[in-house]
């Protein structure tokens, strides 16, 4: 992605038996949200998932948390 509105580092919940916290690194351009594993693979355009934004809402979760709610999934 290049030349994105906002980037950066967040934590991120996995899910399953083993939820624990992961770094992820993440932009926002336009309608796209896109997370990667790292800042080197945003470098070279590999994101884990993109997600678009035209048909998500962001919805405020607990204290420094939100959810991503699109029509298929909720990411926590």
């Amino acid at each position: 992605m290049a030349n994105p509105d906002k980037q950066g580092m967040l934590l991120k919940q996995g899910h399953g038996i083993r939820a624990d916290w992961k770094r992820r690194y993440v932009a926002l351009k336009g309608q796209s949200f896109c997370y990667y594993h790292t800042i080197f693979d945003f470098r070279d355009d590999h994101p884990i998932h993109e997600i678009g934004m035209a048909t998500a809402a962001v919805k405020p979760s607990q204290r420094n948390r939100f959810k991503l709610v699109t029509p298929n999934r909720t990411y926590e």
